[in-house]
């Protein structure tokens, strides 16, 4: 019988689901913050958010909102993509019922993805649309990746699995890479301590990234 959770699939999907982990606790551009942290004002969300996306000027409140929306629908993706691994990785879960709900999250994603690409249509600075179009070219193919993982366990070859996996991860790589180049770029704006402050309340880990 030829199923998804032989060893060698379920090898390959652990992996990507601890990359996965690591990836969401990072991907957001302005989260929530920290509930012990107070809010910034306005202009210190634009100057961080300018500095992030290394703007020479301060965004124009436009372009700091998109930063701010973009940040939230990276958020969004995290609960599809969650709910993709966790039940992919999960025995108890029959292979038709993760075949079933698989094209509902991928829809779910896409939609998500679009909402980003949308935010750096006419008119948006160019470091922002610089700083997140490669955001939209690595969700393209993660999605892309995910979707070729459903039509190999479908047919269960197992090979085509891990060639989907492997592409997966190279996409999260890729984001987690320019999150960090992000990150470094409030921290040579700022110093390390004041950095640490103004990534906290943008919604980011400073300790993922050594602070």
């Amino acid at each position: 019988m030829r199923s998804r959770r032989s060893r060698r699939a379920r090898h390959g999907a652990n992996v990507a689901f601890v990359l996965l982990l690591l990836a969401l606790a990072c991907l957001a551009g302005c989260g929530s913050g920290n509930a012990e942290v107070a809010a910034p004002g306005a202009d210190t969300v634009a100057r961080t958010a300018s500095v992030m996306v290394g703007s020479d000027d301060v965004l124009v409140p436009a372009d700091v909102t998109a930063v701010n929306v973009i940040g939230l629908d990276l958020v969004t993706l995290a609960t599809p993509l969650r709910t993709w691994w966790a039940t992919f990785n999960d025995a108890d879960v029959p292979e038709a019922t993760w075949l079933a709900q698989a094209p509902q999250l991928l829809d779910a994603m896409r939609t998500t993805v679009t909402h980003i690409a949308d935010q750096l249509g006419p008119g948006r600075d160019p470091a922002v649309r610089a700083t997140f179009a490669p955001y939209v070219q690595q969700w393209s193919l993660v999605l892309t990746a995910l979707d070729s993982m459903r039509t190999a366990v479908s047919v269960g070859n197992v090979d085509a699995q891990h060639v989907a996996t492997d592409a997966y991860n190279a996409a999260i790589n890729a984001m987690k890479r320019y999150d960090a180049q992000r990150v470094g770029r409030v921290v040579d704006h700022y110093g390390r301590d004041e950095a640490k402050r103004a990534l906290v309340a943008q919604g980011f880990d400073p300790s993922r990234y050594g602070l």
